[in-house]
């Protein structure tokens, strides 16, 4: 018996800490041909939930999303949420990487880039965009009530990319335009990017390129953590063969650099702020502008409206924001953006 984890329930333990690996083909669970017996879906369930909440993946009030398939018996439990999943072809899932007790159903999720598009399906286009960049991104947020409180404070963790937006342009394009949520999918994907090592990069990147219809200003997409050699002096300070820019435009060039120590709690070490000056150096040598953002730079509205205005300067580009009610929606943008950079509420 097997039990599949869908929705939120997905990113609830994504941000617990929860960790996937590949669904062997082989041992994918397809659609039962006989329905089987509702006593054994709802043991399977409950035997499920008890090794998330064993893994504190999984709080005791919390709602459990599961998918139901063609052939599945629907459990009809409290504190189980059933989506039903009506396309013909098999929904991509992702095993869950869980010490299970012995007698313990097969817990599988939703891929990356269905949960995508469930997502989409409730959340604004402004969250689906950042949803997205999280997805793509070597981060990934924390929620309140986690137990690694370290994390908490800092807001995020580091870990591998959960998927690339070409992997989630292919998995659009290979759904039925009816799949729930799809279209929203793929107008948030023109403005998710990879690489972001960082809800705060995340955050700026999406203010500074979004359409001004969606309150941002409209500049050119850059490149993120892009790696730029070093030359062997600094190489040898740095023991590293090259340096990433958090968001790099190359024509003209520019580099903005994002520092959200201070908002998630954190400061600089020593070391980190050697590693800056050499930053700094090298990319004075190789005639590299560079903005720095962070604090208030980061978190004021206008502060922030200042450095974007300065930066579209450095990039020969005038922002189409005359409409009056651009900065309103602007000023919306930037609430949403900057609170998604805290940890998720549990």
């Amino acid at each position: 018996m097997h039990v599949i984890v869908s929705h939120g329930s997905v990113l609830r333990l994504l941000r617990r800490g929860g960790r996937l690996a590949p669904a062997n083909p082989a041992d994918v669970p397809a659609a039962p041909s006989e329905r089987p017996p509702r006593g054994e879906t709802a043991a399977a369930i409950r035997r499920a939930r008890a090794a998330l909440e064993k893994a504190r993946l999984l709080d005791a009030h919390h709602v459990l999303d599961v998918l139901v398939r063609p052939g599945d018996t629907r459990p009809h439990q409290p504190l189980v949420r059933e989506h039903q999943w009506t396309s013909p072809t098999d929904p991509p899932l992702r095993r869950l990487v869980l010490p299970l007790d012995e007698g313990a159903p097969a817990i599988y999720v939703v891929a990356p880039e269905l949960l995508f598009v469930q997502a989409a399906s409730r959340l604004t286009l402004e969250r689906t965009v950042l949803l997205g960049w999280e997805l793509c991104g070597r981060y990934g947020k924390v929620m309140k009530g986690d137990v690694r409180e370290e994390l908490v404070a800092q807001g995020f963790e580091k870990r591998d990319p959960l998927t690339r937006v070409e992997r989630l342009q292919g998995f659009l394009g290979s759904m039925p335009n009816g799949l729930y949520g799809s279209k929203r999918a793929r107008e948030a994907l023109t403005y998710v990017r990879d690489g972001a090592r960082s809800p705060m990069e995340a955050a700026v990147a999406f203010l500074l390129c979004a359409p001004p219809e969606l309150g941002g200003f409209g500049l050119p997409a850059p490149l993120v953590n892009h790696s730029v050699p070093l030359s062997p002096r600094a190489a040898a300070l740095t023991l590293e063969a090259s340096l990433e820019l958090d968001l790099y435009w190359e024509d003209p060039p520019l580099d903005v650099e994002v520092d959200g120590h201070a908002w998630h709690g954190g400061s600089k070490s020593k070391k980190q702020a050697a590693r800056d000056a050499v930053r700094n150096n090298e990319l004075e040598r190789q005639k590299i502008p560079r903005i720095h953002l962070a604090g208030e730079e980061l978190t004021n509205w206008r502060r922030f409206k200042l450095n974007a205005l300065n930066i579209a300067a450095e990039l020969q580009v005038v922002p189409q924001i005359e409409d009056p009610a651009w900065e309103q929606r602007y000023r919306d943008l930037h609430a949403v953006a900057m609170n998604l950079v805290r940890p998720a509420v549990a």
